[in-house]
């Protein structure tokens, strides 16, 4: 789980100051670009469809931990940026509603699988 949590979080700060110091590489949302890319890297450490509760707090741990190591450089360099803006509620509240929307994706899928699935020993009549 740390190991997830400190990766998600390099690549939120990663991005973000991307995004802040090129802007001409963004040409999507800058939001937009931060949920995928969190919501990809926690389906592809928390691949099973049962870990979707570790999967959403993963992210939300990884986007806080992200989000410190975005203002450690910027207040540095002397820019105010303040951890838990509106900004990253924004970015937290579409990569919650992305993940939401994949575990229903996922339920649908499972429960139109069991549907049509057919019994043993049974044929379906083409």
């Amino acid at each position: 789980m740390l190991v997830a949590v400190l990766s998600m979080g390099m690549l939120y700060a990663g991005i973000a100051l991307i995004s802040i110091y090129d802007p001409v590489l963004m040409f999507i949302d800058r939001d937009i670009i931060l949920s995928l890319s969190l919501v990809l890297v926690g389906v592809l450490f928390y691949s099973h469809t049962t870990q979707h509760r570790l999967r959403l707090i993963a992210v939300a741990l990884s986007s806080v931990t992200g989000d410190i190591f975005l203002s450690i450089p910027l207040n540095k360099v002397g820019f105010y940026y303040s951890i838990g803006g509106p900004a990253y509620l924004d970015v937290l509240a579409l990569t919650i509603g992305l993940l939401s929307a994949l575990k229903i994706v996922v339920e649908i899928n499972q429960a139109v699988h069991i549907k049509t699935q057919t019994n043993k020993g049974e044929m379906k009549n083409l």
